[in-house]
């Protein structure tokens, strides 16, 4: 039978049917459409481009060798050119136009459930409904915005006019032939993408040329859009709600600044007519137009707002599904948390056509996503020393079948085994994990980084079986003690980590170590940051620097 959580209360987001589970829902689809419509823009402006450069080269195909003639050819070049790029300013503003209500509906979202997050002290008639459309300055604001963005297509389409114009001259004058003029220009305006590699795996594409161009003004304009339009609604509820918060969202995988990756805890959350900083800039909202280009230019980061008394939301992990290179490209250096991963045998000899490889491209997924920031990398080696491993499953009923269909002792009536996602078996130190093939990865993180936490917590005290550090050791004990108090950060005041017993310590010990993990420093307090790190130096483990 295992030991630790058969006697506790469930995660608290295992609540599928929560307000804030439903809202999370609803972030992550609204940041799944906003990716959309910005693909689709990028795709409209590259079937533009694809009518517009045979219709370029037949034109230089038609110049006459003589130089008086070059003005001629330009002329009808930019007419060409003007086209191609007020269609794509018409994308662009459809685009933006979309993300716009978007991001209304997403603010509805929160409205409609603000009387849970407020514990029935707020409603959605005292906020006014559902956001109904801008008016008045943010209208006039987006607007301007849309403008603005229409003369950036305006001067990526400048600059295939410069390009044309270098080409012909030159070929003008002899200095290159015709041919290779046209060439210079086909290449320059292909509309084609070439691989993203690192250390030996696809991570995505990037295109080349204008292209690229069209597609860095396409993200940054849609997505700024999408941000201001949310910082004037949340303006709008926050004169009726004096108290209101915003947070910002990083969307996280390998193309994420680390400034903005960094964006969790306490820095992430701001009154909303204060700026949020980010890398030492001062931003009202992601994307901000009077920030810095190093820190908005193809932000995918979104703010969303929220109330003093309302669960944080956890960064969105993008999950971009890496492909193999070239054959010969060196091998992808191992996650540091992939030499604690198993994979339970009814995923490594399932005869299901493609169930082993799917399994094992999801463990590769979840060590990947555990990540190598230097607290990552010090948890994952001292639970390595200390002989916890990962098992991973589809359910915990895999690995003990005898609790199929059993409510787990202290659960809400019709929770069973086997719909737990995870589960730390004391005896042996091993954390069991259910992972299944179509699993949300970021789910599957907090998991495993959770149950390493109670793994670690048994581990460090007299083995296997025994009980649990929190329990007997002074330091940790006292570092429990303080993340529970009164001063204690807001997720240690949630019931789960309250229980009595042993049960709250432990739960805590592990939602600690999960959240140092994971970089999440602002939400730890100095004791338990000093505990583990004094643990790390006992076991001969280098964290590393920040």
């Amino acid at each position: 039978m295992p030991v630790g959580h058969a006697n506790l209360l469930p995660f608290p987001a295992r609540e599928a049917v929560s307000p804030h589970a439903a809202y999370r829902r609803a972030i992550l689809s609204a940041v799944r459409d906003l990716d959309k419509i910005t693909d689709e823009t990028v795709r409209a402006f590259g079937r533009d481009l694809k009518r517009l450069r045979p219709e370029i080269l037949r034109i230089m195909g038609e110049q006459p060798g003589r130089a008086a003639a070059v003005q001629t050819t330009l002329d009808r070049v930019g007419g060409a050119v003007d086209r191609w790029a007020a269609a794509g300013g018409g994308h662009l503003r459809a685009g933006m136009d979309a993300v716009e209500e978007r991001a209304r509906t997403l603010t509805g979202e929160w409205v409609e459930r603000v009387g849970e997050f407020s514990g029935d002290a707020i409603t959605p008639t005292q906020i006014g409904g559902m956001p109904g459309g801008l008016v008045g300055v943010g209208k006039d604001n987006i607007e301007a915005l849309k403008v603005a963005a229409g003369e950036h297509v305006a001067q990526a389409g400048d600059e295939i006019k410069r390009r044309v114009a270098t080409q012909a001259r030159a070929a003008a004058l002899g200095l290159i032939s015709p041919q290779e003029a046209m060439s210079g220009v086909a290449e320059f305006i292909r509309p084609i993408r070439v691989p993203i590699v690192r250390a030996g795996m696809v991570v995505g594409h990037r295109h080349i040329g204008v292209l690229a161009r069209a597609e860095q003004i396409a993200r940054t304009e849609v997505g700024r859009a999408y941000t201001t339009a949310s910082q004037y609604q949340q303006t709008e509820i926050a004169e009726r709600i004096p108290e209101l918060r915003k947070q910002w969202i990083p969307v996280v995988d390998g193309k994420t600044r680390n400034s903005h990756a960094k964006m969790v805890g306490k820095r992430a959350i701001v009154p909303v007519d204060k700026p949020f900083t980010v890398g030492g800039a001062s931003l009202m909202h992601p994307v901000d137009f009077n920030g810095p280009a190093h820190e908005v230019v193809n932000c995918r980061c979104i703010s969303v707002p929220m109330l003093p008394t309302q669960k944080p939301q956890a960064p969105v992990v993008s999950d971009p599904s890496p492909e193999p290179a070239e054959p010969k490209a060196k091998r992808k250096r191992r996650p540091p948390a992939a030499k604690l991963l198993r994979r339970h045998s009814s995923l490594r000899k399932d005869p299901s056509s493609g169930r082993t490889k799917r399994a094992r491209e999801q463990a590769d997924k979840l060590a990947e996503g555990m990540g190598n920031n230097p607290e990552a990398v010090a948890v994952a080696s001292l639970a390595d020393k200390l002989g916890a491993k990962i098992i991973m499953v589809r359910a915990v009923t895999d690995i003990h079948p005898e609790l199929a269909g059993v409510r787990p002792s202290g659960w809400p009536p019709g929770s069973t085994w086997d719909g737990v996602s995870g589960m730390h078996r004391g005896l042996d130190g091993h954390s069991v994990v259910a992972v299944g093939v179509d699993d949300r990865m970021e789910r599957s993180v907090y998991t495993a980084w959770h149950e390493l936490g109670h793994a670690i917590d048994n581990r460090l005290a007299d083995g296997p079986g025994g009980p649990y550090a929190s329990a007997i050791n002074r330091k940790l004990k006292a570092a429990v003690g303080e993340l529970r108090g009164k001063d204690g950060p807001q997720w240690a005041k949630d019931a789960y980590f309250r229980q009595k017993g042993f049960a709250g310590p432990q739960e805590t010990t592990a939602e600690a170590v999960q959240r140092y993990a994971t970089g999440q420093l602002d939400d730890l307090r100095p004791k338990f940051i000093q505990w583990i790190e004094g643990v790390f130096e006992e076991h001969g483990v280098k964290r590393g620097k920040s």
